[in-house]
């Protein structure tokens, strides 16, 4: 009994390997197609002896009976379709599968192709088909493409058990494909057509050409307005920029600008040339066309002389910039301008580079145009009737398009509206500058400067020591790794924010006012370092009455009421600028 058992077990494992190394031995295939030339036919496939690996098929089974003799079963019909083994294996059908056969004598019904889709176009040779079918009453048995509207012959080469997923081209152009299918009897059907364009692009190697530049042939202030910039190429124009270098630049040089710039900043005054270059996608570079302009600066105030306090209509400017009161002979007096519910404003009202004093009054601006320090009336001086008035608007004063002339503005809780032609009138947002939310929460103080030295004044909030200017001046706030973020200069209650060029750079810098007492934040890097690398200036008004301005002006502001705002709400902050003693002060008081 226990020999018996060991034998039924030892058999069963036997068949069970032999099933095994049928179905994971690829050799078996290699001989059938060997005996048989099938391939690259359909019957190349695992399904000849199987339903699904490793279950057999009925050919699979007569196959495994037969201890893998595939000539012994040639005679056999093992799907039970009417057909013997071998003559299934000749037409190309499946000998295990029953609904697999060949089709019937007397077939004359070709197949119909009932789908055939290219892409429209195609950048290379080798196109992609997305859809290919067909059906037939028996079975479809080959499928083909071809760029001839000849139907091809049964027996031709190309044919393909399944529908091939893409067509190899020789050039390029408009092309057409036809597809066809046959059957096992040898009927081929009618095609189906599709179109495709295919366009190899050429490497472009034109480069563009600057067509057109031009600046003032003179000009008092560093930033430099550009008359002309334009250029063409013989696909796009990608990149404009300016140098001061006849060497071109590289196509990925830093300073490339979508758009032909509108200004250039130059270091120093002097006869200057400027060299103007565009490139385009491919990196081509242009010739550069030129111009020169020679500059004189006239004027331009620079270092701490733009400080100075507006007291009830009087003005004390500190001319010789050094941060001491020296009397009306050396620093600068203005008796009377303006009444003690002003608010100052200073901007180059004429663009001479000269900046000069103004006051607003409820909507209304009175401007200085002459200098003089003395209201000359609206026939010689400016008057504004009406920019701004309601309660609570800020006055705000800079030059907003970069042509050297300051111009109005008004802050409204958190909305900015700015006077961008200069005429002095509200010409709505398509003409004048509007923008929507920069700043608004309660207590926030607007201040403005040209942050970056383009020459254009940008919009900027002050809230309690925390600072947020709009650097690329598009009037939203993009967060601090766009638009700048100071986190603490300034902050106690007294303080007021002034901005001004303080070290003549033309770059706007922070600043604060604390009962007569100035810190300038003169190396720009939002840091209170101290007075031996910052700027201190002990006492320059005091007065309550006080009003601080520079060259670009900011005022305490009339409690805004709640908006919404995009800038972070900020938390009282440490601030590492000293607290402020109450100190006499130079200025004679009123």
């Amino acid at each position: 009994m226990g020999k018996r058992f060991i034998t039924v077990f030892l058999t069963g494992a036997l068949i069970v390997g032999m099933i095994g190394i049928s179905y994971s031995n690829p050799g078996y295939m290699s001989q059938f197609n060997t005996n048989y030339g099938t391939s690259g036919t359909a019957l190349n496939s695992c399904s000849v002896c199987h339903t699904s690996p490793p279950t057999l098929n009925p050919y699979g089974n007569d196959w495994l009976n037969s201890a893998y003799n595939f000539a012994a079963i040639e005679g056999l019909d093992s799907d039970k379709d009417g057909f013997t083994n071998i003559v299934e294996i000749q037409a190309r059908t499946f000998p295990g599968d029953a609904a697999s056969h060949p089709a019937a004598a007397g077939d004359t019904t070709p197949p119909t192709v009932t789908g055939f889709t290219l892409p429209p176009t195609a950048a290379a040779l080798t196109v992609s088909i997305l859809a290919f079918t067909a059906t037939d009453n028996v079975g479809v048995t080959g499928y083909m493409v071809t760029e001839s509207a000849t139907a091809p012959a049964a027996a031709a080469a190309g044919w393909s058990a399944a529908p091939p997923s893409s067509y190899a081209f020789g050039t390029a152009g408009t092309k057409t494909l036809y597809a066809w299918a046959k059957d096992a009897a040898g009927n081929v059907s009618a095609s189906l057509s599709a179109s495709v364009t295919v366009t190899i692009a050429t490497p472009d190697t034109t480069p563009p050409t600057v067509t057109g530049f031009s600046i003032p042939a003179t000009a008092t202030r560093l930033t430099v307005t550009i008359t002309t910039f334009t250029a063409t190429d013989n696909v796009g124009v990608a990149g404009y920029l300016l140098t001061e270098s006849a060497t071109a630049p590289a196509a990925a040089a830093a300073g490339w600008s979508p758009a032909p710039q509108s200004f250039y900043r130059f270091a120093s005054a002097g006869g200057k040339t400027l060299y103007a270059w565009a490139k385009d996608a491919a990196g081509n570079v242009s010739t550069s066309l030129s111009a020169s302009v020679n500059i004189t600066l006239s004027g331009t105030p620079t270092g701490p002389a733009a400080l100075g306090i507006y007291r009830g209509g009087e003005w004390y400017w500190d001319n010789n910039g050094n941060g001491i009161w020296d009397g009306c002979a050396v620093d600068s007096c203005k008796q009377s301008f303006g009444s003690p519910d002003d608010i100052p404003v200073a901007g180059d009202w004429t663009g001479d580079g000269i900046k000069k004093i103004g006051v607003y009054r409820k909507g209304s601006w009175y401007l200085d145009l002459n200098n003089n320090g003395v209201w000359d009336g609206c026939g010689v001086d400016a008057c504004i009737a009406s920019f701004g008035g309601l309660l609570g608007d800020v006055p705000v004063v800079g030059d907003w398009t970069g042509d050297g002339i300051a111009k109005v503005g008004i802050y409204r809780k958190g909305e900015w509206f700015l006077d961008l032609n200069g005429n002095g009138v509200w010409d709505g947002c398509g003409v004048d500058g509007c923008i929507a939310s920069f700043g608004g929460l309660l207590g926030d103080v607007p201040v403005v400067g040209d942050w970056t030295g383009d020459g254009i004044v940008k919009v900027g909030i002050y809230r309690k020591g925390e600072w947020f200017k709009d650097l690329n001046g598009n009037g939203v706030w993009d967060g601090c790794g766009v638009d700048g973020c100071i986190a603490s200069f300034g902050g106690l209650p007294e303080d007021v924010p002034v901005v001004g060029d303080w070290t003549g750079d033309g770059i706007a810098k922070l600043g604060i006012y604390r009962r007569g007492e100035w810190y300038h934040d003169l190396n720009n890097n939002g840091v209170w370092d101290g007075c031996g690398v910052d700027g201190c200036v002990a006492s320059f008004g005091g007065n309550a009455v006080d009003i601080p301005f520079a060259a670009q002006m900011s005022q305490p502001v009339p409690a805004a009421g709640q908006v919404s705002q995009p800038a972070p709400v900020a938390g009282q902050v440490s601030q590492p600028v000293p607290v402020a003693s109450q100190k006499s002060h130079q200025i004679p008081d009123e």
